[in-house]
């Protein structure tokens, strides 16, 4: 309101109209690792956004509320095992957001100069039917195990880890178990109507082998004592091996070359005696080192023209029961003689 020139008021009449801003709300949602445009914008992180898209009939911003959400992604793993050379071993594949799949392929490389692929077990109930096929071979030059799987009607394992397959090896050495995801078509999931999905992931793994550790003992031992080896006692020469549990629980061997020593020589000793003539003597005969002496024969020249045999006495008491002695004239020589019999 403003003075007039006169002086009296003059007063202007406003009528002020507010135009709406349009607003429309969009949810949208897309695959694990794809994006969505709206109105020039490009969004790849799931959210809410607001949007401006151009201006609508009256005139004013015309704004879309996006709810964007993002579908959990295939995640396939090929898991780490370690296991002992000369093991069979099984190693699972694990998938997560398996969901709206009728066709899997998967290509695996592997080292098999180190690992013998032997089939596979546990297959997920899902996909263990004919139309399963699990194979092993060279492909370009790379070892390879591949799998593929179809059906008319798509399958879903929900978003929680699942079994898809266990792949079964006979171990010799370390391997890496990647995906071949360089060759197109290899490592791939579809739909029932055999349209490619996008958002997949895959795992690498290994293997891991544990060696058999051998210890080699070599050993000797005086004659007639014993050896005591892995809860086994040795009394003789040989080669003598062992199986024990590692700290990794793989075999450990043990090899033992026992050497049992040589008995020392038995030394027989007659002993020397003075006496009279007219006397009766006693001739001691001694043994050493006799340790497994089983049978035994000696022969002891003499002249007969001054000494006359007249028995044996004071045997060993060990030898007394079957001991024989006699004295004769062998080849022309006087002797006594005594064996074991």
């Amino acid at each position: 309101m403003t003075a007039l020139s006169n002086g009296c008021d003059s007063v202007i009449t406003l009528n002020l109209t507010v135009k709406p801003r349009s607003f429309t709300n969009l949810t949208q949602t897309i695959p694990f690792g794809s994006t969505f445009t709206l109105c020039g914008q490009t969004f790849a992180t799931a959210g809410n956004y607001q949007v401006v898209c151009g201006t609508g009939s009256n005139g004013c911003d015309s704004i879309v509320n996006l709810t964007l959400v993002i579908t959990d992604p295939i995640v396939t793993s090929i898991s780490n095992v370690t296991g002992c050379v000369g093991d069979t071993i099984s190693v699972p594949v694990t998938v997560s957001g398996l969901n709206g799949v009728g066709a899997i392929s998967l290509a695996l490389n592997y080292n098999s100069s180190n690992l013998n692929f032997l089939g596979f077990e546990n297959a997920n109930p899902a996909i263990n039917s004919s139309n399963l096929l699990v194979n092993s071979g060279v492909f370009g030059g790379q070892s390879q195990v591949r799998l593929s799987w179809f059906n008319a009607n798509s399958i879903s394992l929900g978003s929680a880890p699942a079994n898809l397959v266990s792949y079964r090896f006979a171990v010799t050495g370390n391997s890496d178990l990647t995906w071949d995801l360089a060759t197109v078509g290899n490592c791939e999931y579809a739909d029932a109507a055999a349209n490619v999905l996008t958002g997949v992931i895959f795992n690498n793994g290994q293997v891991t082998a544990n060696p058999i550790p051998v210890t080699n003992l070599t050993e000797t031992i005086p004659y007639g004592s014993t050896y005591s080896f892995c809860g086994q006692t040795f009394a003789a020469s040989g080669n003598y091996s062992c199986t024990l549990t590692s700290a990794a629980g793989c075999d450990s061997i043990v090899n033992l070359n026992l050497t049992v020593s040589l008995p020392p020589p038995v030394i027989t000793t007659l002993g020397l005696v003075n006496g009279c003539i007219g006397d009766t003597i006693s001739v001691p005969v001694t043994l050493q080192n006799t340790v497994g002496i089983s049978a035994l024969s000696l022969a002891i020249n003499y002249n007969a023209a001054n000494l006359t045999f007249v028995g044996a006495s004071n045997a060993l008491p060990a030898l007394s029961s079957s001991l024989l002695v006699n004295a004769g004239s062998f080849g022309g020589q006087d002797s006594s003689s005594s064996g074991l019999v």
